[in-house]
């Protein structure tokens, strides 16, 4: 799969002798599996190389990466990141790569599930697979619009039940203005 995905042979020759290059090989596949660009392949598997990096400096493996983890590799190492290989450091970036590496790892079974998901969380999920099987949305955009819905629902509901009957459309357009006025027009 790497042959394919990257054509420098230095690239390819660093990311197979990397400690824990089976891991990045599965995961630049269950991309390619996922209809992925190839530049936004070639992103997330940079990303995950230098969070699997991390891992192997603090003496750590593949079977040790869940959730904690990658929290830990974005608040601790991110924003002060001198690492010598120039990785990708958006936090927003890194973050979308490596919650697909951890999808990736609870559907083949190499991770722990770990607590339920929260209703929260629940129907976040369900609706960001809405997008994807019956909209057809892109992954990318699919996760941001479910990024979107957890700020809407978690402001909305804070860490109480969700009561979809108390929902009211002047809900969503105070969330609409709120969220517009932290972004630059365009993006608003």
């Amino acid at each position: 799969m790497l042959e394919r995905l990257f054509h420098r042979p230095d690239v390819r020759q660093r990311l197979r002798g990397h400690p824990l290059a089976p891991l990045l090989e599965q995961y630049a596949a269950y991309l390619r599996a996922r209809g992925y660009r190839r530049s936004t392949m070639q992103d997330y598997v940079a990303a995950a190389e230098h969070f699997a990096s991390w891992l192997h400096a603090q003496g750590l493996g593949a079977p040790d990466v869940n959730k904690e983890r990658v929290r830990s590799f974005l608040r601790e190492h991110i924003r002060p990141c001198r690492c010598p290989t120039h990785p990708p450091r958006s936090l927003s970036h890194v973050r979308a790569a490596l919650n697909q590496l951890l999808r990736q790892l609870r559907e083949q079974g190499q991770q722990e599930a770990g607590e339920p998901p929260t209703p929260l969380d629940a129907a976040v999920e369900q609706f960001r697979a809405y997008l994807r099987d019956a909209c057809g949305l892109s992954e990318r955009t699919c996760l941001l619009c479910a990024r979107h819905a957890h700020e809407f629902l978690q402001g909305r509901f804070a860490s109480g039940p969700l009561c979809w009957e108390a929902l009211r459309p002047g809900d969503v357009t105070g969330f609409v203005v709120s969220y517009a006025r932290r972004c630059r027009p365009r993006t608003a």
